[in-house]
């Protein structure tokens, strides 16, 4: 079961569109009735559930939907900027047997691409206090174009050192918005 809870996010990013189109407000599905859905999806045999974005932690009642769907066996994905790990780790990690974490470089070029200053010092932080409360597996997710193919190496040392698996991928086209940016 895939979840965008959240259109919003708090990065302004060169590769990704999203956050142009966003609402200034934006309407959550009532927490009760998200929880009648994990239930539904128990006894439908549903085994994962994962949670995207938007930024899913932008989200206040995440922790609580992590957990039903835990309670139920589902195993838990959250995929994340990282932006606000470390605030949210201890609420949402107990509950989340998969971190699934977007980087596009490291350093302060992560923060460039991603239009948010410090956004890589706040990664680093929130992993470690992710991994102090939560045991699961941590995969990097990097979306490749042409501001950071060069980035390959250094991106596959930080997983290593992280002790974290990472997976590249193309990033999406967004016509009118990243053309020049993509890979042909």
């Amino acid at each position: 079961l895939y979840h965008k809870p959240t259109a919003r996010c708090d990065c302004r990013c060169r590769f990704c569109d999203s956050w142009v189109q966003q609402p200034a407000e934006e309407a959550i599905i009532d927490s009760d009735k998200i929880m009648g859905l994990l239930d539904e999806a128990r006894r439908a045999g549903i085994t994962t559930y994962t949670v995207w974005g938007g930024e899913p932690l932008l989200v206040p009642d995440l922790p609580r939907w992590l957990c039903r769907a835990r309670e139920h066996g589902m195993q838990t994905v959250v995929c994340t900027s990282g932006s606000r790990l470390s605030e949210r780790a201890a609420e949402f990690g107990p509950c989340t047997e998969r971190l699934l974490l977007s980087v596009e470089a490291v350093g302060e070029r992560h923060d460039r691409l991603r239009g948010a200053p410090g956004l890589f010092e706040r990664l680093v932080a929130g992993l470690a206090a992710y991994r102090e409360r939560a045991a699961g597996p941590v995969t990097l997710w990097s979306n490749l174009s042409r501001e950071n193919l060069d980035q390959i190496e250094e991106l596959a040392r930080f997983a290593r050192d992280q002790k974290a698996a990472i997976e590249f991928f193309p990033a999406a086209h967004y016509p009118g918005y990243n053309d020049r940016l993509i890979l042909d």
